[in-house]
């Protein structure tokens, strides 16, 4: 089954609709803090059914693991983007240890391995 011009619309309001509601969602975490922020007030201020909201998402907790997932995911391409080609940002698992690490603040470092 192959993708059909109605399913590229329907896919980008569907990521939209993510979006929207992680942007609602951080709103709420800073406003409230995690444990009193609810899915309601999430949906609220996103302008979205609750429905909406469990098709994207289980659970408040998933929400915010995929905001975290999707913060971690932009640090590590501005690492790659500053650090260059030359230097690994972060591992594959498997992947021996890196020679040299690189924060924005601080530049590269090597690391300290224990043992």
């Amino acid at each position: 089954m192959g993708i059909t011009t109605e399913s590229v619309p329907k896919q980008r309001r569907g990521e939209d609709t993510r979006r929207r509601l992680m942007e609602a969602a951080l709103g709420v975490f800073a406003r409230n803090g995690y444990e009193r922020a609810t899915v309601d007030e999430i949906v609220r201020e996103a302008g979205f059914s609750k429905g909406a909201f469990y098709v994207h998402f289980e659970a408040k907790e998933d929400i915010f693991w995929a905001m975290l997932e999707e913060r971690i995911n932009r640090q590590q391409k501005a690492f790659r983007e500053a650090a260059g080609p030359a230097l690994p940002v972060a591992q594959e698992p498997g992947d021996d240890p890196p020679q040299y690490l690189v924060c924005p603040v601080h530049g590269v470092h090597r690391p300290r391995l224990s043992g």
